[in-house]
């Protein structure tokens, strides 16, 4: 079951990064800062929300990784 779970946790990483791909492609063409401070406190709010029960630092801690690794993809 966990190995089920951890499955669609990958499947739904490698589309994000494959979305990332795209907003890459959109920050370039714009001018557009691949860092944006704001953008950033938003996700990390709304990703603590989404996670109800789940620690807040836990959350936060996982899509501060997520939204790193994103920026570094979009730097490449």
């Amino acid at each position: 079951q966990i190995d089920k779970i951890d499955r669609k946790i990958v499947d739904a990483l490698v589309e994000r990064m494959r979305v990332v791909e795209e907003i890459k492609k959109y920050k370039k063409n714009n001018g557009n800062d691949v860092h944006d401070e704001e953008r950033t406190n938003e996700v990390l709010e709304t990703r603590v929300t989404m996670g109800g029960k789940l620690s807040k630092d836990f959350m936060r801690e996982i899509f501060k990784l997520i939204i790193k690794h994103s920026e570094e993809l979009q730097k490449k």
